[in-house]
């Protein structure tokens, strides 16, 4: 069995290669990266396709700095200070939630960060 090819690939690089702009980054796109090397890695173990493991593994650390970068993006554009505490306590119990139903560390992260901005809105 032969590994998944790397043609086509935008993660953590821009379309030359370079190094992603933090302006394109996508937390939407991260996670599609991130299951589809989770897939790849599953297929490399059960099928013995070391090739396939470590492109998996690949994916998921590209997909990892891809989600990083739209994150740190989005928070420069979050303006907490604007929102009020209740809607930034319900988004970010909604986000905590999905995080836990997905295992998406970054969705329960940005959620606890979410619950203690509204937190010190109210204290």
């Amino acid at each position: 069995m032969t590994g998944p090819s790397d043609s086509g690939r935008s993660t953590g690089a821009g379309p030359t290669g370079q190094p992603l702009d933090p302006k394109e980054a996508s937390q939407v796109r991260g996670h599609v990266i991130w299951i589809k090397g989770m897939a790849e890695e599953m297929v490399g173990k059960v099928s013995g396709a070391q090739s396939w493991t470590q492109s998996g593994q690949q994916d998921q650390q590209r997909a990892l700095q891809e989600m990083r970068l739209a994150k740190e993006e989005g928070d420069k554009r979050a303006h907490y200070e604007k929102r009020s505490p209740t809607i930034l306590n319900v988004e970010g119990t909604g986000e905590k939630v999905a995080g836990y139903m997905t295992g998406c560390a970054g969705m329960k992260e940005r959620g606890d960060e979410k619950k203690r901005a509204a937190k010190a809105k109210t204290t």
